[in-house]
């Protein structure tokens, strides 16, 4: 996974998960990057239980990623053809194609939104 997939997957969950701000940036990078990650928690510590924040960030990084490497796909076919940079919808539609079909169709509508903006901002647009 290059640096700037990674920055942007980052990007992504920070805004998709609730509290993933909980989680430092370094940490985060080893839980996008499938490394699992053990953490002291004492009784002095926030009684915040980073867990179930860490599985959220292990199940969607990779469907993220994906959603990534379909909208690239879908933007590179249509800057070839003209068109504009794929919407959600497009982008959703074309990954349950490819890795069928997605329990929860609307977060993972709400995650393509967030890649698509991203892809958009990096365009100029």
């Amino acid at each position: 996974m290059t640096d700037a997939l990674q920055d942007d997957i980052l990007a992504v969950i920070r805004e998709f998960i609730p509290d993933s701000d909980q989680i430092d940036n370094k940490t985060m990078k080893v839980l996008v990057g499938g490394q699992q990650v053990e953490y002291d928690k004492d009784e002095f510590s926030a009684s915040y239980d980073l867990t179930e924040l860490f599985k959220l960030v292990h199940e969607w990084a990779p469907i993220i990623a994906n959603l990534f490497t379909v909208a690239k796909i879908l933007y590179d076919f249509g800057k070839g053809e003209k068109k504009a940079a794929p919407t959600a919808d497009e982008i959703v539609d074309s990954y349950v194609e490819k890795y069928g079909q997605f329990e929860s169709r609307d977060k993972l509508r709400q995650a393509a939104e967030l890649v698509a903006g991203r892809m958009s901002e990096k365009d100029g647009g």
